[in-house]
Formats: structure tokens, C-alpha cells, sequence
């Protein structure tokens, strides 16, 4: 694509068999992300902050959020705060780690509606932390993403999108506001 990005959030994704490895994609596909919204590329050497969320200190106008499961790697880049998380549909007890982990509400959803929403309220749970800078910690059972059973499009401050990226797995994309989502498949 050619021009400036008319895109609030861009999200690159890629099967794990392909170019480039992981190691370079966060760099590339940043300059990548920056060229297209006609900001200067800069250096894209990745920090922690407090809690452990990254980010570029030498270009903190890019906020940036990654998530790989399974076969796949894939990285949200926008203008304000955001959280990705994408999970592979996989064998597990969803319903002990939905007890461990989840809000009673989100218990119960697990409970009626299985392994498929198990992923969903995860990766919706997951990416708003992410958003959040706070992580995954005993605190992740005690807020709630539904609202009357399906995820909430916000929860508190924060905006949920879910997402469908590759077929057999939930990911879901967080940020105060999102507007328009693009999504670039492959390598570059």
C-alpha cells in the first residue's frame, strides 16, 4: 500500500513458517508502520516499562502489541495505548483454569458454552491487560469482559474488538478508542 494510512490501528500477522524470522519482524514491520503513516522511522530498540510493557523509547508516538500462539506471530501498531492477543484453540481443562482465572460470570459462559468462548474471554482478558501495562496477575479473576454473556465492546476505560485472524484460534485487540482496524497478512 501506497500513501499515508488512513487506519487507527494496522496489525501484521504471519504463519511462523515464513519470512522473516521472529527476531526481525518487530523492527521491520515498525518501519513499516511508521512509513505509512508518514512518520520518520527511527530507531526501534525495544524497553520495559513499569510492569513490563514495552515500547520504543525513541519512538514513544508508536505504541505496539505482540502476540504469538501456535503458528502464528502477529504485532498491532497504533497512535495511543493498545493490547493484542491472539490463542490457539487447543486441547486444555478450560474449565479448572476458567475457575482459577476467570470472573464467576465468565466461569459461567465457559460452563455453557465451551472451549471456543474459553478462548475468546482469554484473548479478550489478555490484550486488555496488555492495554493496561498490568499483565497477567491474580487480579485477572476479578474484573469481567462480558456483558450479558458476549464480550463487552468496552470494559471500564477500554475498548474489545474481537478479531478473527486465522481459522482455529481467538484474538481480540484493546485500546481506549479503536477506529478503523487493517490487518496485513504475510511477510513483507
Amino acid at each position: 500500500m501506497s500513501g499515508a494510512c488512513t487506519y487507527d490501528v494496522v496489525i501484521y500477522i504471519y504463519n511462523d513458517s515464513e519470512p522473516p524470522p521472529r527476531g526481525l519482524r518487530l523492527p521491520d514491520c515498525a518501519r513499516r508502520y511508521a512509513l505509512w503513516r508518514g512518520l520518520t522511522a527511527a530507531d526501534f530498540t525495544v524497553a520495559a516499562a513499569g510492569g513490563g510493557k514495552p515500547y520504543f523509547p525513541q519512538s514513544p508516538h508508536i505504541h505496539f502489541s505482540i502476540s504469538h500462539s501456535g503458528a502464528y506471530w502477529a504485532a498491532a501498531f497504533g497512535g495511543q495505548p493498545l493490547g493484542l492477543d491472539i490463542q490457539r484453540h487447543e486441547a486444555r481443562n478450560h474449565l479448572a483454569l476458567a475457575k482459577r482465572w476467570y470472573h464467576r460470570e465468565e466461569y459461567a459462559a465457559v460452563e455453557q458454552k465451551g472451549s471456543a468462548c474459553f478462548f475468546d474471554i482469554w484473548s479478550a482478558k489478555e490484550s486488555l491487560v496488555k492495554c493496561s501495562g498490568e499483565g497477567v496477575s491474580p487480579s485477572f479473576s476479578a474484573f469481567s469482559v462480558l456483558k450479558n454473556g458476549v464480550i463487552a465492546e468496552r470494559c471500564g476505560p477500554w475498548q474489545l474488538k474481537l478479531l478473527h485472524l486465522a481459522d482455529g484460534y481467538s484474538a481480540c485487540l484493546c485500546a481506549e478508542n479503536l477506529g478503523q482496524v487493517h490487518v496485513e497478512q504475510g511477510a513483507l
